[in-house]
């Protein structure tokens, strides 16, 4: 039996290579695979472990990478340099797990953050970034790419009850608002991509609308997200990430009506009891649907799950794929049709009813008719008859005087 922890451990791990700037004539060298990384020289500065890195067209130049920043510090100002190499760079686990620092200041050297490189710091209340930078800038405590166009981190120790997303900012960084317990987020409209991670373990969101521009949910977007019951997803997204929804409290939902792809997992140990999924969808991945975590955090069936689609579509190969192991069941949806035809029939017998009804009253209507037409005629004749008998009364007379 998979278990879903084991796989996100080995997603993440695939993640944790630093994420260098664009190519230029400074590039530095990085390890190409996880044998080399574990190969690196580790060397130790007072809080800091680090490498060495090489420039890939002048090996003369090198610079330094902060692997690991050990200290207790709660005020952390980096370093410009270690050993007179430029700090250029922060590794993916720099500051992975640190719940002692609140306060983070970039030097101006750097130019390249790890994926991971402020996982799970729930005590940063602030990012600052040292003047003279031309990468990175913060405000409000907050870190963006230099001229704010990407939001980067939202300091997960930061105290708010809500945030909207400025208007200028078209992309959200790999884990931007994760661990944050902040209640509403607002994405603006201008917003284009979503990083991966970046709303994980918002313990306290409870509903999000994705903006009009985005068409990707990605991976891991909302997991853990437990408190979230409504996601508003706009009708241009084409995919749905691997566990993006996972462990969230969504019962239903809209999918998208351009949507092509759901990921593994997307939706695992929510409360979600069936699903409508177009034709267009023509891929779903394992357990998407139909499947929550056991105490040993294997998956398995949550019972009754009820697919509906087209026949002979992805949602109907999702509920008969053995790797599914039955977890769902089909409905077609032209069945579902029928269904609700037949279910209106009991009413005709009270149609047929008022049709009867209909039928007397225009019977009765009929007979009070002929009979007013009856009387009139009676009447008629009786008014027909008078001048008559008058005539004859006077001719009596006439003849009575003559005599």
């Amino acid at each position: 039996m998979r278990k879903i922890l084991s796989v996100i451990a080995a997603a993440v791990a695939a993640m944790m290579l630093c994420v260098p700037c664009a190519a230029d004539e400074n590039e530095i060298v990085l390890p190409s695979s996880e044998e080399e990384e574990a190969e690196l020289d580790l060397q130790k500065e007072g809080d800091y472990t680090y490498v060495m890195l090489t420039n890939a067209q002048d090996s003369s130049k090198r610079a330094v990478c902060i692997e690991k920043y050990t200290g207790t510090e709660t005020n952390v100002v980096l370093p410009e340099e270690i050993n007179g190499y430029p700090v250029v760079m922060l590794g993916d686990q720099c500051f992975g797990g640190n719940r002692i620092a609140e306060r983070i200041e970039l030097p101006k050297t750097l130019e390249a953050l790890g994926t991971r490189t402020f996982a799970e710091c729930t005590s940063l209340k602030e990012f600052a970034v040292a003047e003279g930078n031309t990468v990175f800038e913060a405000a409000e405590g907050i870190l963006y790419t230099e001229g704010k166009t990407v939001l980067l981190r939202y300091p997960a120790g930061k105290k708010a009850e809500s945030y909207t997303v400025p208007e200028e900012i078209t992309s959200l960084g790999n884990l931007a608002f994760a661990y944050s317990d902040m209640k509403t987020i607002t994405l603006s409209d201008g917003l284009q991509s979503i990083g991966d991670f970046a709303f994980m373990d918002c313990k306290n969101l409870t509903d999000i609308t994705i903006p009009p521009l985005v068409e990707k949910i990605p991976d891991y977007c909302f997991y853990r997200c437990k408190a979230l019951k409504t996601a508003d997803l706009n009708s241009n997204i084409t995919s749905i990430g691997f566990a993006s929804f996972a462990c969230t409290n969504i019962a239903s939902i809209d999918l998208p009506t351009a949507l092509v792809s759901i990921g593994e997992d997307a939706f695992v140990d929510t409360p979600m009891k069936s699903i409508t999924i177009s034709s267009k969808v023509t891929d779903i991945g394992y357990s998407a649907f139909g499947f929550k975590l056991a105490a040993d955090q294997s998956l398995v069936s949550s019972g009754g799950f009820v697919i509906r689609g087209t026949p002979g579509s992805a949602a109907e190969r999702y509920t008969t794929d053995e790797e599914n192991m039955g977890a769902a069941t089909f409905e077609p949806i032209n069945a579902v049709t029928t269904t609700k035809a037949v279910s209106t029939q009991p009413a005709q017998p009270k149609d047929e009813g008022v049709s009867i009804g209909r039928w007397i009253g225009i019977i009765v209507c009929s007979v009070l008719l002929a009979g007013i037409a009856v009387v009139a005629v009676v009447l008629g004749v009786k008014r027909r008859q008078k001048p008559g008998d008058d005539n004859d009364a006077k001719s009596e007379k006439a003849e009575e005087e003559s005599e």
